[in-house]
């Protein structure tokens, strides 16, 4: 993939927002009658006044507009450059678009925002294309902390190292204490020698539920480890510490506002991020809202509904609130992780991470605790899993507006489509994944067959069935940025205009139809689209400027849209500058596994 550039700076930005009422008060330099549509009514005058852009509103009865007025974090008027006169006082700031187009904030609906943040000051291997760089980076850590007591990372590629990796390799630069490396998809670990003693597994330690310990031809641990594996050592590393997750978080944020972001779903949520995002917030630092899907652990059960009711009493409004349970379903189909109703090609198959009756349990309790499932699903068996505990709990509970965020979703089986819109499924796909790279062409295709393949990330299939299309970066597993996605769902093929066969063309969608998946249904996707989503009068003034109309280009340079300024409750959160943003090559779809 092009690494496209983005220009990022932070730009401390006027204040813009407003309001109609007289309750705000009016002085009588701010307010101005309406001569013609509505005499004798008094305007009060905006913050700020934006003209001259070409204004996508995602409001189905005023699609486009060219001037929006802003006043106390909201927008009061919709509409051309003589409506919004009146909203003109000698304190407003006015400012001429130039024909520059505005978009509503846009929603990434799966992220990992704070983790992927934080771990960016851990060892990174996404660089690494040789076993030997590998161990170069991880021992250039070592050396340079000699005091660390664990040294953990992760980034590296499943592509071009899957069966490649032991743990006498990083024995070989690291013995004397424990090494923890991730795999870019979150999905595997590798480790040495120190750190499979100090979590005391051996030939004989029994796989975990939903998890696998890979081992040699005698039966001993290789170092790498699968799913659920990976906690037998990941849980004895030590806790990052405040300095590094609000480093992480400053980091973090500041891309997805470069990349018009204003709202996530932070998915696998786990206490020590939320207490890094209120930080942010006690500091009034937080640009980005944030609603948080809380981690499910499965050996744990429907008992953890009660702990996560009481984070959602204490974060239940503002930038940050919690709202939902993070189910996973299964792992990925690289590794075989993945659940599938018939077995990959070598006839093995993933475990699922739940049973029927234990997903039963917790979808139905999380329901009756008011909160929202977000579930990762990407075999075909997750999937029907999912869709099954669908049933039940219509039939405990009855049909209900639940708007259940399923994610990824790699492989759907053909005849389980009609149940997302019998559900109202919202399917979050993280679209810049629907290309044939080698993850899809070496690892996915071979496991699962051709047939099979013909229903890689369906996209059009279940909008078509009904379902609600949101989209979700995962990031840092892939680019944050918006627009590389929108053309892979478009295209299906690399961004950037890159030659190659499309990837089941028969699952493009329209422009329109991701353009709403980042904006108006990403915000239904949580239940804010009172106040979010669209360019409409009364809604919180979350905008985006960007240099192009979207509609007026070809679809294989939208991964070239460059985001200009970012408004979050009407204040700049972000100015182009002269910094730009590097954006990784994309890589396995999956989520990160949080630490």
């Amino acid at each position: 993939m092009n690494s496209h550039q983005r220009l990022r700076s932070p730009f401390s930005g006027c204040a813009v927002a407003l309001a109609l009422t007289l309750a705000l008060g009016c002085a009588s330099t701010a307010c101005r009658r309406v001569p013609v549509e509505h005499p004798g009514d008094i305007v009060q005058a905006a913050d700020i006044v934006l003209t001259g852009g070409v204004v996508y509103t995602m409001e189905p009865s005023r699609p486009r507009a060219e001037a929006i007025a802003i006043r106390a974090g909201r927008i009061v008027h919709v509409g051309s450059d003589e409506t919004v006169q009146p909203f003109i006082a000698a304190e407003t700031q006015v400012e001429d678009l130039g024909g520059q187009t505005v978009l509503p904030g846009l929603h990434d609906s799966h992220t990992h925002l704070i983790w992927s943040g934080t771990e960016q000051e851990d060892v990174s291997l996404s660089d690494a294309t040789t076993v030997e760089e590998l161990q170069a980076a991880i021992a250039a850590r070592a050396a340079e902390k000699p005091d660390e007591p664990w040294i953990r990372g992760g980034g590296w590629d499943v592509s071009l190292f899957e069966g490649k990796l032991h743990k006498s390799q990083i024995d070989e630069v690291v013995f004397d204490r424990p090494v923890y490396m991730g795999s870019v998809d979150g999905h595997s670990a590798w480790v040495n020698s120190a750190a499979l003693a100090a979590a005391g597994i051996t030939a004989t330690t029994p796989d975990p539920p939903g998890g696998r310990i890979e081992r040699d031809a005698s039966g001993e641990p290789t170092g790498v480890l699968r799913e659920s594996a990976m906690a037998l050592v990941s849980r004895l590393i030590p806790r990052y510490s405040a300095e590094q997750v609000d480093r992480g978080l400053a980091r973090a944020q500041a891309e997805a506002s470069s990349y018009g972001i204003t709202s996530v779903i932070e998915a696998s949520t786990q206490p020590w991020m939320l207490e890094g995002y209120q930080r942010f917030v006690d500091r009034g630092a937080l640009t980005v809202r944030v609603h948080a899907a809380m981690k499910i652990d499965p050996a744990k059960g429907a008992r953890q509904i009660q702990d996560i009711v009481a984070l959602r009493q204490r974060y239940g409004a503002g930038l940050v609130q919690v709202n939902a349970v993070k189910l996973f379903l299964d792992g990925v189909i690289e590794s075989k992780t993945a659940y599938m109703i018939e077995p990959y090609t070598d006839g093995t198959n993933g475990i699922p991470n739940f049973t029927g009756a234990a997903l039963a349990e917790i979808v139905l309790a999380s329901d009756e605790a008011g909160l929202q499932l977000h579930a990762h699903v990407i075999g075909d068996g997750a999937v029907r899993q999912m869709l099954d505990a669908l049933d039940a709990l219509d039939a405990a509970r009855g049909v209900a507006d639940r708007r259940p965020v399923l994610a990824h979703l790699e492989v759907i089986d053909p005849a389980d489509l009609p149940r997302f819109g019998e559900h109202g499924v919202y399917a979050a796909f993280s679209p810049l994944w629907a290309y044939a790279d080698l993850y899809i062409t070496e690892l996915t295709i071979p496991v699962i067959g051709p047939a099979r393949s013909e229903w890689l990330y369906p996209i059009a299939s279940v909008k078509q069935a009904g379902g609600v299309l949101v989209a979700g970066s995962d990031w840092n597993v892939s680019t944050m940025d918006p627009f590389d996605g929108i053309e892979v769902a478009i295209t299906r093929q690399a961004p950037g205009g890159e030659p190659g066969p499309a990837l089941g063309p028969q699952q493009r969608v329209a422009l329109q139809d991701m353009l709403e998946a980042y904006t108006i249904d990403g915000a239904r996707a949580s239940f804010v689209e009172d106040e979010l989503g669209s360019i409409t009068e009364g809604k919180r003034a979350d905008l985006i400027v960007i240099d192009r109309d979207p509609f007026a280009i070809p679809a294989a340079e939208l991964s070239e849209v460059r985001v200009l300024r970012t408004l979050l409750d009407g204040r700049t959160v972000y100015r182009a500058g002269a910094a730009p943003a590097q954006k990784p090559a994309k890589p396995a779809p999956a989520a990160p596994a949080a630490p």
